[in-house]
Parts: C-alpha cells; sequence; structure tokens
C-alpha cells in the first residue's frame, strides 16, 4: 500500500481517470492499495488529507509526454494506472492513527505505508469507501 499525494487542483482528474502522473515509479503488485491524498500544504477546506482509494494495474513510461500533457497540463515520465477509484466513507491523516514510528510527513509524492498501519487502518475501518467510483 502506498499513499500519492496529488495536489487538489488534479484530484478531480486522478479520481475520475483512476490514473496519476509521477516522476519516479513505485514498486507495487497488481491490486495493492493506492490511497490517494491531498497535498496538506494546499488543504483548504479543513478535512484530513486521505479521501479515495484504488487499486493499483500498471506503470507505464509516457515517453512522448502528450499522455501527461493531456490530462495535467505538464510532462511527466510515468503514468500509474490504478482501478475502482472511490471515495472513503470517512477521510483520514494516517498520522493520527500509525502504530508505527514511520515518518509519513516527509517525501516526495508518493510513501509506502507500514505493514502495521495497514493493518490498524483495516481493523479501524478507515479503508470503507463510501460509494464505487
Amino acid at each position: 500500500m502506498i499513499i500519492l499525494r496529488t495536489h487538489p487542483e488534479h484530484v478531480p482528474r486522478v479520481v475520475e481517470l483512476s490514473m496519476h502522473a509521477l516522476a519516479r515509479a513505485p514498486k507495487l503488485a497488481s491490486g495493492d492499495l493506492i490511497l490517494i491524498s491531498l497535498a496538506i500544504a494546499k488543504i483548504s477546506d479543513g478535512l484530513p488529507p486521505i479521501r479515495y482509494v484504488m487499486d493499483f494495474d500498471k506503470i507505464r513510461a509516457d515517453r512522448s509526454g502528450d499522455m501527461s500533457r493531456e490530462i495535467w497540463g505538464k510532462k511527466w515520465p510515468y503514468l500509474l494506472y490504478g482501478r475502482n477509484c472511490r471515495e472513503l466513507s470517512q477521510p483520514f491523516d494516517i498520522r493520527d492513527h500509525q502504530v508505527s514510528d514511520n515518518n509519513y510527513g516527509q517525501g516526495g509524492p508518493f510513501v509506502y505505508v507500514h505493514p502495521a498501519d495497514q493493518a490498524a487502518l483495516a481493523e479501524l475501518g478507515l479503508l470503507a469507501t463510501a460509494r464505487a467510483a
């Protein structure tokens, strides 16, 4: 499981297309869960940052940059394809529920979720969704 940090203006397209553009490719297996988080510094509505989840499908290089430019207005080297992007029933900040000492506040556009924290999120019901997208 990973958390993808996304600028709020890009979230609607990420959710609609179940896709995300990245500068580098994370290591994921088909079906891994991806949590979509709004970049904390850009949130203005007061809600917690993690609001969506999708299942990982594949990563492809966007060699020409045409697709990423068309969708996000900028060339990105990698496109992450997901499936079934859906809204979480209850948005959350992982730092409020983590049981590990993993630092989720720093890093780039994605961060891997510690297995103990994955279990805690599931046990707390925080991975439940409001509806299928």
